[in-house]
């Protein structure tokens, strides 16, 4: 599949899924990142909802985590593809980077956003 036809594929499959909870949008992606861009479920390149402890009672939990040979790549935090981007959101996702010293970040709303 080219990169054209993937990214098209992406946006069919946005079209589909506008509206849905984003527990089915969480699904989509674990797929779309194996089925579009080689990371492994096999290997654990996908981390879904890894929980990070921050004292002694917090916790956050970011949708999904790739890595690559176990090293943290990318943090993706998913919301539902019909609610607009919200500075709570990119500061939920920056909380996630710094937490887990990553540098790049995917928000995925109503458009795809990349820190």
């Amino acid at each position: 599949m080219t990169n054209k036809e993937k990214w098209n594929e992406i946006v069919r499959l946005y079209k589909i899924y506008y509206g849905q909870k984003e527990e089915s949008i969480q699904r989509l992606w674990e797929n779309i990142f194996p089925e579009c861009f080689g990371y492994s479920l096999l290997k654990n390149d996908i981390d879904t909802h890894r929980t990070i402890r921050l004292g002694s009672t917090d916790r956050v939990v970011p949708d999904i985590i790739l890595k690559k040979d176990n090293k943290d790549l990318f943090v993706t935090e998913l919301k539902q593809y019909n609610i607009k981007l919200d500075s709570r959101f990119e500061r939920q996702l920056f909380s996630y980077l710094k937490q887990i010293k990553c540098n790049v970040g995917i928000l995925i709303c109503d458009k795809i956003y990349i820190y």
